[in-house]
């Protein structure tokens, strides 16, 4: 059985390489905006005889596209079977696991196979299987849609090692899109073995890309039910000494998330919870600060510079509390003041509901 190695070749247009470099080297195509790597279709080295060949080992493809061209089983939904960072979710859709794949499909997925060779079916390397992989990335749903600040990284990897990156540095997706991926695996794998790595800042989520659960997460609890926040309605309205001191305003919304707009988090056994202030002052600004009192009688106070809650124009602005997951009710105080004097004591209550 002889041995044909694919030349080293240049693609035209990205100025990238794909090059037979030996079966233990890992090897990517990019396809689409989520492969890193060699760009262009992947150079195969093809070992064959009677209508089939075999691929090098841990050869690896990405490519987007709806559905993807190789056929794959579908996953039912389960839970805890996904991952989400702020601006992505990650899920698996279908897997299939084969020894083999028909020449035809593989070269509609992008396996290029040498000019001249007349082949019926790709194969796997030996000891090993060919998994193909529906990867959905779509908006999250238990975390803010757009991205936080900070560094993000998602790659794939095999035992361990990183065999290809198929995220962005900092993802935004505004609806689903689809990934697959073709990868070589042992004989023997299982799923925490072939995983995608998804982590922001060092908060680091593995996702099985076998069977599609979630294998490890640094925020495993941000998945927990979350409470509905319910607002009483309220109005103030106050005159300082002079006329020209005014302060009107209004707790208009609330909300309940795990990380803050600016990438605070809420630590395991906590919620963030936000309140939207819409103020109404003129002439001059007042001092006025907001406060969350908790049942065991302790105060909350705002996260970071709230100056912009209580600023002197028609607006308001948002505040960020930390507070134990378990909270039931708490009363948001709205200490009104203008130069120094406390006109008035705003309390405003908020309730927690669970289904």
């Amino acid at each position: 059985m002889a041995t044909a190695a694919g030349p080293s070749r240049t693609t035209s247009g990205t100025g990238g390489t794909a090059a037979s470099t030996g079966q233990s080297a890992p090897r990517w195509s990019r396809r689409a905006a989520f492969g890193v790597g060699g760009a262009g279709a992947l150079a195969l080295l093809l070992a064959g005889c009677g209508g089939s060949a075999r691929l090098p080992a841990r050869t690896v493809l990405l490519s987007e596209a709806g559905g993807g061209p190789l056929p794959t089983t579908g996953l039912a939904p389960q839970e805890g079977h996904l991952i989400e960072l702020p601006g992505v979710r990650y899920q698996v859709r279908g897997v299939s696991l084969s020894e083999s794949l028909p020449a035809q499909q593989a070269r509609e997925a992008g396996l290029e196979i040498p000019d001249g060779e007349e082949l019926e079916v790709v194969r796997a390397a030996r000891g090993e299987q060919l998994l193909v992989v529906d990867l959905d990335r779509r908006p999250p749903s238990f975390l803010p849609t757009r991205p936080v600040p900070g560094t993000y990284l998602e790659r794939v990897l095999l035992d361990g090692v990183e065999v290809a990156r198929p995220g962005r540095s900092a993802p935004e997706v505004e609806g689903p899109r689809a990934l697959q991926i073709l990868i070589s695996v042992p004989e023997d794998i299982t799923p925490e073995r072939i995983v995608l790595e998804s982590s922001l800042d060092g908060i680091t989520q593995r996702l099985s890309l076998l069977d599609g659960s979630r294998v490890s997460s640094d925020i495993e609890h941000v998945y927990a039910p979350r409470p509905d926040l319910e607002v009483a309605a309220n109005w103030w309205q106050r005159t300082g000494s002079d006329p020209w001191t005014f302060l009107a305003g209004t707790v208009v919304a609330g909300t309940v998330a795990a990380v803050t707009p600016d990438g605070t988090w809420a630590a395991p056994g906590s919620l963030m919870v936000s309140l939207l202030v819409c103020t109404y002052p003129t002439g001059r600004p007042g001092t006025s600060t907001l406060g969350l009192v908790l049942p065991d009688g302790s105060t909350a106070t705002p996260r970071g510079d709230h100056s912009r809650v209580f600023e002197a124009v028609e607006g308001g602005g948002e505040a960020w509390f930390e507070v134990p997951r378990e909270t039931a009710g708490a009363t948001a105080r709205v200490e009104l003041s203008a130069h120094g004097t406390v006109l008035a004591t705003e309390e405003i209550a908020v309730t927690f509901t669970r289904e």
